[in-house]
Protein backbone atom coordinates (compact mmCIF):
# COMPACT_ATOMS: atom_id res chain seq x y z
CA UNK A 1 0.00 0.00 0.00
CA UNK A 2 1.31 3.04 -1.25
CA UNK A 3 0.18 6.35 1.38
CA UNK A 4 0.04 9.82 -0.26
CA UNK A 5 1.16 11.84 2.17
CA UNK A 6 -0.87 15.52 2.22
CA UNK A 7 -1.26 14.95 -1.39
CA UNK A 8 2.38 15.37 -2.43
CA UNK A 9 2.68 11.68 -3.55
CA UNK A 10 5.79 12.20 -6.18
CA UNK A 11 4.52 16.04 -7.13
CA UNK A 12 8.23 17.74 -8.07
CA UNK A 13 9.25 20.89 -7.16
CA UNK A 14 12.58 22.53 -8.26
CA UNK A 15 13.03 19.18 -10.12
CA UNK A 16 12.90 16.82 -6.61
CA UNK A 17 10.52 14.94 -5.15
CA UNK A 18 9.10 16.75 -2.15
CA UNK A 19 9.55 16.00 1.30
CA UNK A 20 7.10 13.50 2.69
CA UNK A 21 6.65 12.21 -0.95
CA UNK A 22 5.83 8.94 -0.85
CA UNK A 23 5.89 5.91 1.70
CA UNK A 24 6.25 2.36 1.37
CA UNK A 25 4.90 -0.13 3.82
CA UNK A 26 7.23 -2.98 2.23
CA UNK A 27 4.35 -5.54 1.29
CA UNK A 28 4.14 -4.60 -3.02
CA UNK A 29 4.56 -1.14 -2.95
CA UNK A 30 5.43 0.88 -6.68
CA UNK A 31 4.24 3.38 -8.71
CA UNK A 32 4.99 4.92 -11.90
CA UNK A 33 4.69 8.18 -13.62
CA UNK A 34 4.49 8.15 -17.62
CA UNK A 35 6.51 11.62 -18.13
CA UNK A 36 10.54 11.91 -16.73
CA UNK A 37 11.47 13.97 -13.82
CA UNK A 38 11.91 17.02 -14.90
CA UNK A 39 13.91 20.30 -13.88
CA UNK A 40 17.61 19.40 -14.71
CA UNK A 41 17.71 16.37 -15.75
CA UNK A 42 21.17 16.74 -16.80
CA UNK A 43 23.15 18.12 -13.88
CA UNK A 44 26.09 17.37 -12.22
CA UNK A 45 25.29 17.16 -8.77
CA UNK A 46 22.03 15.23 -6.75
CA UNK A 47 21.19 15.19 -3.34
CA UNK A 48 18.98 12.05 -2.07
CA UNK A 49 17.52 12.08 1.11
CA UNK A 50 15.05 9.21 2.44
CA UNK A 51 13.64 7.17 5.67
CA UNK A 52 14.50 3.19 5.87
CA UNK A 53 13.14 0.66 8.20
CA UNK A 54 15.44 -1.97 8.13
CA UNK A 55 14.68 -5.50 9.85
CA UNK A 56 18.05 -6.81 9.13
CA UNK A 57 17.42 -8.27 5.85
CA UNK A 58 18.21 -7.25 2.41
CA UNK A 59 15.95 -4.74 0.25
CA UNK A 60 16.06 -2.15 -2.82
CA UNK A 61 14.86 1.04 -2.88
CA UNK A 62 14.76 2.77 -6.86
CA UNK A 63 14.10 5.82 -7.96
CA UNK A 64 13.93 6.93 -11.31
CA UNK A 65 13.90 3.35 -12.64
CA UNK A 66 12.62 3.66 -16.18
CA UNK A 67 10.64 0.10 -17.82
CA UNK A 68 12.49 -0.02 -21.21
CA UNK A 69 16.21 0.68 -20.05
CA UNK A 70 18.54 0.41 -17.77
CA UNK A 71 18.24 4.02 -16.23
CA UNK A 72 18.04 4.06 -12.77
CA UNK A 73 18.94 5.46 -9.41
CA UNK A 74 18.75 2.26 -6.99
CA UNK A 75 20.20 1.79 -3.40
CA UNK A 76 20.40 -1.65 -2.06
CA UNK A 77 19.69 -1.85 1.68
CA UNK A 78 21.84 -5.04 2.63
CA UNK A 79 20.51 -5.41 6.13
CA UNK A 80 23.55 -7.32 7.16
CA UNK A 81 26.59 -5.71 5.39
CA UNK A 82 25.18 -1.81 4.77
CA UNK A 83 24.03 -0.07 1.75
CA UNK A 84 25.07 0.68 -1.67
CA UNK A 85 24.13 2.69 -4.81
CA UNK A 86 24.09 2.41 -8.46
CA UNK A 87 23.67 4.89 -10.76
CA UNK A 88 23.44 4.12 -15.12
CA UNK A 89 22.88 6.96 -17.62
CA UNK A 90 21.39 6.85 -20.73
CA UNK A 91 23.08 3.89 -22.50
CA UNK A 92 23.45 1.67 -19.35
CA UNK A 93 27.02 2.46 -18.36
CA UNK A 94 27.36 2.76 -14.84
CA UNK A 95 28.51 6.13 -13.79
CA UNK A 96 28.29 6.01 -10.24
CA UNK A 97 28.62 3.37 -7.51
CA UNK A 98 29.57 3.32 -3.97
CA UNK A 99 29.25 0.93 -0.66
CA UNK A 100 28.81 2.04 2.59
CA UNK A 101 30.54 -0.85 5.05
CA UNK A 102 27.83 0.40 7.87
CA UNK A 103 24.75 -1.41 9.02
CA UNK A 104 21.79 0.04 9.50
CA UNK A 105 20.15 0.06 13.01
CA UNK A 106 17.48 -2.88 13.15
CA UNK A 107 13.61 -2.46 13.60
CA UNK A 108 13.69 0.88 14.04
CA UNK A 109 13.90 4.11 11.42
CA UNK A 110 16.96 5.82 9.89
CA UNK A 111 17.49 8.84 8.07
CA UNK A 112 19.64 8.41 4.76
CA UNK A 113 21.06 11.16 3.28
CA UNK A 114 23.72 12.06 0.45
CA UNK A 115 24.88 14.97 -2.01
CA UNK A 116 27.10 13.91 -4.88
CA UNK A 117 29.14 16.34 -6.98
CA UNK A 118 30.40 14.25 -10.24
CA UNK A 119 32.30 16.89 -11.17
CA UNK A 120 34.33 17.06 -7.78
CA UNK A 121 35.06 14.09 -6.25
CA UNK A 122 36.09 16.33 -3.10
CA UNK A 123 32.57 17.14 -3.11
CA UNK A 124 30.09 13.95 -1.66
CA UNK A 125 28.97 13.17 1.75
CA UNK A 126 26.47 10.68 2.93
CA UNK A 127 24.90 10.28 6.49
CA UNK A 128 23.36 8.23 8.17
CA UNK A 129 21.36 9.11 11.05
CA UNK A 130 23.28 12.89 10.94
CA UNK A 131 27.19 10.67 11.43
CA UNK A 132 29.05 10.99 8.38
CA UNK A 133 29.99 7.19 7.32
CA UNK A 134 32.46 5.76 5.45
CA UNK A 135 32.03 5.51 1.88
CA UNK A 136 34.14 2.96 -0.36
CA UNK A 137 33.80 4.16 -3.96
CA UNK A 138 34.07 2.03 -6.92
CA UNK A 139 32.93 4.06 -9.68
CA UNK A 140 32.90 7.47 -9.72
CA UNK A 141 32.86 9.46 -13.58
CA UNK A 142 32.41 13.00 -14.55
CA UNK A 143 29.29 12.30 -16.32
CA UNK A 144 26.08 14.40 -16.62
CA UNK A 145 23.06 12.37 -14.18
CA UNK A 146 20.77 11.15 -16.85
CA UNK A 147 17.16 10.80 -15.57
CA UNK A 148 15.25 11.21 -19.03
CA UNK A 149 13.09 8.16 -20.71
CA UNK A 150 9.70 6.85 -20.40
CA UNK A 151 6.94 5.72 -17.45
CA UNK A 152 9.18 5.03 -14.80
CA UNK A 153 8.95 3.27 -11.64
CA UNK A 154 9.29 4.47 -7.68
CA UNK A 155 9.23 1.80 -5.60
CA UNK A 156 10.79 -0.28 -2.24
CA UNK A 157 10.57 -3.40 -4.54
CA UNK A 158 10.51 -3.96 -8.50
CA UNK A 159 10.88 -7.17 -10.68
CA UNK A 160 11.02 -9.41 -7.17
CA UNK A 161 12.82 -7.40 -5.23
CA UNK A 162 12.76 -7.56 -1.23
CA UNK A 163 10.40 -5.05 -0.73
CA UNK A 164 11.57 -2.52 2.30
CA UNK A 165 9.76 -0.23 4.36
CA UNK A 166 10.94 3.21 3.72
CA UNK A 167 9.66 6.63 2.28
CA UNK A 168 11.53 8.23 -0.67
CA UNK A 169 11.74 11.94 0.51
CA UNK A 170 14.06 14.13 -1.79
CA UNK A 171 15.76 13.63 -5.25
CA UNK A 172 17.11 16.75 -6.26
CA UNK A 173 19.31 17.23 -10.02
CA UNK A 174 19.39 21.53 -9.91
CA UNK A 175 23.18 21.70 -9.73
CA UNK A 176 22.90 22.67 -6.23
CA UNK A 177 25.62 20.37 -4.38
CA UNK A 178 24.79 20.26 -0.57
CA UNK A 179 27.58 20.18 1.77
CA UNK A 180 26.44 18.44 3.82
CA UNK A 181 29.65 18.61 6.67
CA UNK A 182 27.20 21.77 7.66
CA UNK A 183 24.84 21.15 10.78
CA UNK A 184 22.15 23.05 9.47
CA UNK A 185 22.51 21.42 5.94
CA UNK A 186 21.68 18.63 7.05
CA UNK A 187 18.93 18.94 9.88
CA UNK A 188 17.35 20.83 7.03
CA UNK A 189 16.27 18.01 5.89
CA UNK A 190 15.82 15.84 8.32
CA UNK A 191 13.64 18.04 9.96
CA UNK A 192 11.96 18.54 6.51
CA UNK A 193 11.63 14.93 5.54
CA UNK A 194 9.64 14.60 9.22
CA UNK A 195 10.43 10.85 11.05
CA UNK A 196 7.55 8.43 9.79
CA UNK A 197 5.08 7.39 12.00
Amino acid sequence: MIKDRGNKSLSLRDGGVVAEGVSFDGVSDYMSRSTDLVGNVDSKTFTFSCWVYSDGDAGKLYQARNTTTARYFDININGQYGIDLVHKNYNGTTILQFYVPTRLPINTWSHLIMSVDMADSNNRHVFINQIEVAVVWQVYSNENIQTVGHSRFVAAQYNGAVPIRARLSNLFLDYTYRDLSIESNRRLFITEDGKPA
